[in-house]
Parts: C-alpha cells; sequence; structure tokens
C-alpha cells in the first residue's frame, strides 16, 4: 500500500500477466520460455584469454578437434572477419546443463554475440554434440599504434559482455510461470455455457514493450502490477485502472471492505493531471490547492508561514477550507448560486402597482 501511495518507481515485487491468443498450456509453456532473460553468465563455466592462431588446428589447442573445420566455414562465409582476426582468442566454455535447461543451442548464444557485437568480433561455436561446447570471440587486429593491446581488450569484453548482453528474453524479466485459471466459455451452436481452463504466463519482473511483441501472446490483455510501467505504456487510463485494482486487491486480501466509491475516488485523485499524484506532502504541496487546504494535511505551520510571507490568498474554492471558515463548501447544492434579474423584478413591480389602481 506505501508503494501504491507513494508511487514508487521500482517496485519491490514487479510482474506481469500475459494472455495467449490461444490459450494452451503447451503455447504458454514456449511464451515462459521465450520471454524469460538469458545472459552469458549464466550459461557459461569458464572464460579466459589465450593465444590460439586461425586455425587452431595444433596439437597443442584444446579446440583442434571442431576450430579447423569451423574456422574453415566461416572463411568461406565472411573472409574480411578471418582474415583481420587477431590470434588471442576469449575462450568461453558453456554448460551443457544449463543450457539443455532453457533449450538453447550454442548456436544460439554465437549468433546472439555476433548480432549484439556487430562486424568488428567474430564468434565461433563447436557443435552441440561435441564433448565441450567451447565458443570463441576474436577482435579485428587493429592497424593503429597506441591503442590497447588485443588481450587487454578482450579482458574487458569479458568482464562486460557477460551480464551486458541479453541472449535471448526480455530485460528485467526474471522468472515465469505458467497458471491455470477457470472460464466459462458459450458454445456458439446450442448457446450453452461451458466450463473451460485457460492458461496464461506469470512472470516475475517487468517489460510491457517487448511482451506486446511475443509470438502467441494477446497484446490487448497484457497487464502488469506497476502503474508507472502502465502510464509510460498505455497512458494514464490504463495506470488509473491499474491503481484502482491494486489498492483493492491489497484491502480484500486480508478480508477488508472500503467502498468502491471512495478508492475511485482517490484514483480520481492521483491522477487527473495525466500523471501519477502520491498522496504525500510532496504531492498534495505541488497541485493548485489553497495554502488552507494544504495546511490541513501536514506541515501546517510551515505552509502557513509560507503563506503569509509570500502574500498568498485563498479563494475557499475547497471542501476543507470551507469546513474551516464554517462557510458553505463548494459541493453539492453548494455549487450554485442565486442571480437576481433587478429588471425583471422591477418591471414585475410596476404591472402589480397598475393592476392595484384599476382594482
Amino acid at each position: 500500500m506505501k508503494e501504491l501511495i507513494n508511487t514508487v518507481k521500482h517496485i519491490k515485487s514487479p510482474s506481469m500477466t500475459l494472455y495467449l491468443a490461444g490459450g494452451s498450456r503447451d503455447e504458454a509453456k514456449m511464451v515462459a520460455d521465450g520471454i524469460v532473460e538469458v545472459t552469458l553468465r549464466e550459461v557459461a563455466e569458464s572464460s579466459c584469454v589465450v593465444d590460439d592462431p586461425i586455425p587452431c588446428g595444433s596439437d597443442t589447442s584444446p579446440d583442434h578437434g571442431w576450430a579447423p573445420a569451423e574456422y574453415a566455414l566461416a572463411t568461406l562465409l565472411r573472409p574480411e572477419q578471418v582474415a583481420n582476426a587477431t590470434s588471442s582468442v576469449l575462450r568461453v566454455q558453456l554448460s551443457r546443463s544449463a543450457l539443455q535447461q532453457r533449450s538453447m543451442k550454442v548456436s544460439n548464444v554465437t549468433s546472439a554475440l555476433q548480432s549484439a557485437l556487430g562486424d568488428d568480433m567474430l564468434c565461433i561455436g563447436s557443435d552441440d554434440n561435441d564433448d565441450q561446447l567451447v565458443m570463441h570471440l576474436r577482435v579485428k587486429r587493429s592497424q593503429e599504434e597506441g591503442v590497447v593491446s588485443d588481450r587487454y581488450f578482450l579482458r574487458f569484453l569479458d568482464a562486460n559482455i557477460m551480464d551486458g548482453v541479453l541472449l535471448r528474453g526480455a530485460a528485467g524479466v526474471r522468472k515465469a510461470y505458467v497458471e491455470t485459471r477457470p472460464v466459462v466459455t458459450f458454445d456458439q451452436e446450442t448457446g450453452e455455457a461451458v466450463n473451460t481452463t485457460e492458461a496464461f504466463v506469470e512472470t516475475e519482473g517487468i517489460n510491457l514493450l517487448d511482451a506486446f511483441l511475443l509470438d502467441g501472446v494477446d497484446p490487448t490483455r497484457v497487464t502488469c502490477n506497476d502503474p508507472s510501467e502502465m502510464l509510460a505504456a498505455l497512458g494514464v487510463e490504463a495506470a488509473r485502472a491499474v491503481l484502482l485494482r491494486e489498492i483493492r486487491n491489497v484491502i480484500q486480501f486480508d478480508g477488508g471492505h472500503v467502498s468502491y466509491r471512495h478508492l475511485s475516488l482517490l484514483a480520481d485523485v492521483m491522477t487527473n493531471k495525466g500523471q501519477i499524484m502520491s498522496i504525500t506532502r510532496h504531492g498534495i504541496n505541488r497541485t493548485e490547492a489553497g495554502p488552507l487546504m494544504k495546511c490541513t494535511f501536514e506541515e501546517t505551520c510551515d505552509i502557513l508561514f509560507s503563506a503569509a510571507a509570500d502574500c498568498e490568498g485563498d479563494n475557499l474554492s475547497g471542501v476543507a477550507e470551507s469546513v474551516m471558515l464554517g462557510t458553505m463548501a463548494p459541493m453539492g447544492t453548494g455549487v450554485f448560486d442565486l442571480l437576481l434579474d433587478e429588471r425583471a423584478v422591477g418591471g414585475r413591480a410596476a404591472e402589480d402597482g397598475e393592476n392595484d389602481n384599476e382594482l
């Protein structure tokens, strides 16, 4: 509740709910596997920088079994990259169990790194059936003087790509679970209600923009529990709906009940300016309310002293100010004023005088 009222930017337990276009459990499992972020650190066992000139065919090379064939194929496909590659190589040994757990292959890792690092990097990987799953990264040979050595650059690259390059999934989504819920559908021919179950995906972490583009996901039903993320992705109306829903869920979790009207009014006040305003002194003091309204919340003396020093006025346009001074509050019947048309009243009085004389 504190996170919702204070409009915290990064909540402690962010989550998304992804409903599918089909709704089967197999499709939900594929979506759950594809949206979880995977970095190189999660699938790598070890890494080191060694000197191993191309094509790594000597008996002293630990990769002489697979490397010559892979480099020969790379020479046909990317001859300039192979010709300009350095003799120093960043050798990364991958974990077979980690790749199998995430339904990934060595080619998925090498292609993701190659596309992320660009043409100045040569990325070669072993076959999935080899005894060891190994990947080679070579940088383009530098022709300038005074630049850092290739080995130092590869060490720097090793420290950055472990967590800095996303191999698969959406950034920020740490885990995903497949859940089911009961739904009622209607038979188009008979019109009878049919009780079925629908599979959906719950995630730990939020990335709405990537979730909208996932295959098999219904983008019109993607939602999360962070009003700030919904505001940035879908606008203030979606943020208001999420804010109201989350506040009601927090209150109803332990059996509490608050009228929907009160919570709806609170959500309207927090979002009526197009942004989410926190219900604290920091949010209230940024509004256009008068000093009497602001001083009823917090920091009473400070606000009154500041208003007196700056000669601020108060039009008594709110309920709190009117109650404070005992005047009619501008709500309900107090919204309306009575205007007297003096000309109409004067004409009516003259006509009444003429009628009296005739009588």
